[in-house]
């Protein structure tokens, strides 16, 4: 803020709610936000409360008595000028110029755009509506686009940097698997959720777990283990518990391990309460059920799947199948470099 001074926007809204609603009482003047006004007493050197409020009321009411008959041949224009040279320096346009640069960065994914997004909004409502119906449409487009962004999250799929070896001493540095560098670890989905878990996105991430193993299934012809790293995750609700519950008991049922790694806080309670029992269930030696305490990180994970998959090697995996759209135009595509060919539609295990 200006000079230093943080402001509180709670209180302020406050103050005004209640001198409006105090004014309506008495029949006085509505009380507005008055940036010009603002303005001009920050050009002018004032720096206090005192200054921009009492100070200045006293000299207003002293000008109108005094000089209002020498006030009033003084053209509106040049009232509107004074106002516009005192306010411009509220405008913020090197921000603007920061928020664009940021949101138009191809490193970053649509959701730069959002903050760029809402100065537009704010700005364009306050030159329309005026200031305080401009402040409230900005307030209102941050709050849609962060809901949105919390029901869309990035589901990321990882891989590892190539050439690194699991080690249980240094465990490999796991990325995005666009960034270059990033190999994928065979038969096994690794991926990252980055936002908090609840109702409004879990079926989102049940929606994309399924089609990557179709496509995995498809690729690799098994997928053995899944594991998701909740390390982006603040939080789940009972919701997301039920939904990863069940992920848990189907994975199983097909012979694929599901673990959640990298948990931390509430998120690590919850999945050490509710979610690791199930896993335990999963597994079947004693061995490395053991083992599944000493697990947190991905490399122990995934060691922990290869462990079970060298273990039980005489178990089939079923990989998911799917009648859907998605799997119909893929099976096409292959079909189309054989000649003659015969597409067969299975549906697998659920």
């Amino acid at each position: 803020m200006k000079d230093g001074y943080q402001i509180r926007a709670f209180n302020e809204l406050m103050a005004l709610g209640f001198a409006n609603m105090l004014g309506a009482l008495t029949g006085s003047v509505p009380t507005q936000i008055g940036l010009s006004r603002m303005g001009i007493a920050h050009q002018a050197g004032v720096k206090s409360q005192l200054g921009a409020n009492i100070v200045v009321g006293v000299v207003v009411c002293l000008g109108v008595l005094l000089f209002s008959s020498y006030i009033q041949h003084v053209p509106m224009c040049v009232l509107n000028a004074i106002i516009v040279n005192g306010a411009s320096h509220l405008t913020e346009f090197d921000q603007a110029v920061e928020l664009w640069k940021f949101a138009t960065n191809k490193r970053y994914n649509w959701k730069t755009r959002g903050d760029m997004l809402t100065w537009i909004i704010g700005f364009c409502c306050t030159l329309y509506f005026g200031a305080f119906q401009g402040m409230l449409s900005a307030v209102f487009a941050s709050l849609i686009i962060i809901l949105y962004q919390v029901v869309n999250p990035d589901i990321v799929q990882l891989g590892f940097r190539e050439g690194d070896v699991m080690d249980a001493a240094r465990p490999r540095k796991w990325m995005a698997l666009d960034r270059k560098g990033a190999v994928k670890e065979p038969q096994i989905l690794v991926f990252r959720l980055e936002g908090p878990l609840f109702y409004a996105n879990v079926e989102r991430l049940q929606e994309w777990v399924e089609e990557q193993e179709v496509e995995i299934g498809e690729e690799e012809g098994e997928l053995i283990g899944i594991v998701l790293s909740a390390s982006a995750i603040p939080f789940m609700d009972t919701t997301a518990v039920q939904a990863l519950s069940a992920l848990i008991k189907t994975c199983s049922e097909r012979g694929t391990l599901f673990c959640i790694a990298n948990t931390f806080g509430q998120t690590g309670r919850i999945a050490a309460d509710q979610l690791e029992p199930l896993l335990k269930e999963s597994i079947t030696d004693s061995f490395l059920r053991s083992q599944l305490q000493n697990c947190s990180s991905v490399d122990d994970f995934v060691r922990l799947i290869r462990a079970y998959k060298e273990a039980h090697s005489d178990v089939t995996t079923h990989c998911l199948m799917r009648a859907s759209m998605l799997q119909t135009k893929r099976m096409a595509s292959r079909c189309d470099r054989l000649t003659p060919c015969v597409i067969h539609i299975r549906i697998g295990l659920p």
